[in-house]
């Protein structure tokens, strides 16, 4: 995978001026934080780049939170980096994973702690079904950098991986 090139596609796809139907700018913020995660594997990330990621998650968040179908018909993000064509629009719970997910990745799993906290305390709901790697696999690492290994085993111990 060239990471760059991702990455390049990603920064012309969030240039692009916002389309009448929000849900898909919501999605190439999402292939952009997507690809931030990708180019990260091979790059320290600099602060340029950590400042647009952010940025684009709270973009992302704000459509997701103002558009009226958000959430309400499936989801279209995954932790390979790509996104499978789906019916759905992603909900502030989707993006929120995503965001968690990339922070834990490039070394903040700090940063990332109260938002899966946040979002594991809503997957008894039934939100997270499908997402089990993302949240609980990141969520397990982010408690294991803080010491919390009774927490770490917790939610390993919920990871579904088949």
């Amino acid at each position: 995978i060239d990471t760059r090139a991702n990455l390049r596609r990603a920064r012309d796809l969030a240039k692009r001026p916002l389309s009448p139907e929000a849900g898909k700018k919501i999605r190439f913020y999402l292939f952009g934080i997507h690809a931030h995660r990708l180019y990260a594997t091979d790059h320290a990330p600099s602060a340029e780049d950590l400042s647009e990621a952010r940025g684009w998650y709270q973009e992302a968040r704000r459509l997701a939170t103002q558009h009226p179908q958000a959430g309400g018909r499936g989801r279209n993000t995954n932790r390979s980096g790509f996104m499978p064509i789906a019916t759905g629009l992603e909900s502030p719970a989707d993006i929120d994973l995503v965001y968690a997910a990339y922070l834990v990745e490039t070394g903040r799993p700090g940063e990332a702690l109260p938002m899966l906290e946040e979002l594991a305390s809503g997957a008894s709901t039934g939100w997270a079904g499908g997402l089990s790697l993302d949240l609980w696999g990141s969520l397990a690492v982010a408690r294991l950098s803080r010491g919390d290994v009774a927490g770490f085993e917790d939610a390993l111990s919920r990871v579904d991986l088949f």
